[in-house]
């Protein structure tokens, strides 16, 4: 695939969604509350792509995320951690980093 931005509200309307896999992508570039609408999401799939910065406005509204896997990407985390607020459920969260 080669999609490189995830635009806020590109899954609007989606919210029953429980996985969502956008790993081998060449994403490089995720807007803040690009993922507002997915309530429901349980598993978040983001490896190997080009990311290299999140922080926590590009999970908002994911608070039921039980998974999230981001490896191998060259990633900073902005306070992606700070409030942990787009966190409040997840189980296992996939980096890559030891």
């Amino acid at each position: 695939n080669n999609l490189e931005i995830i635009n806020t509200k590109i899954f609007a309307g989606l919210n029953k969604l429980i996985e969502l896999d956008l790993s081998f992508n060449k994403i490089n570039k995720l807007d803040p509350y690009c993922f507002e609408d997915l309530k429901n999401l349980k598993n978040l799939k983001l490896a190997n792509n080009w990311l290299d910065e999140l922080n926590e406005s590009n999970f908002y509204g994911l608070e039921n995320l039980k998974v999230l896997q981001l490896p191998p990407n060259k990633l900073k985390f902005s306070n992606l951690f700070a409030n942990q607020s787009p966190f409040i459920n997840l189980k296992n969260l996939f980096t890559g980093m030891h």
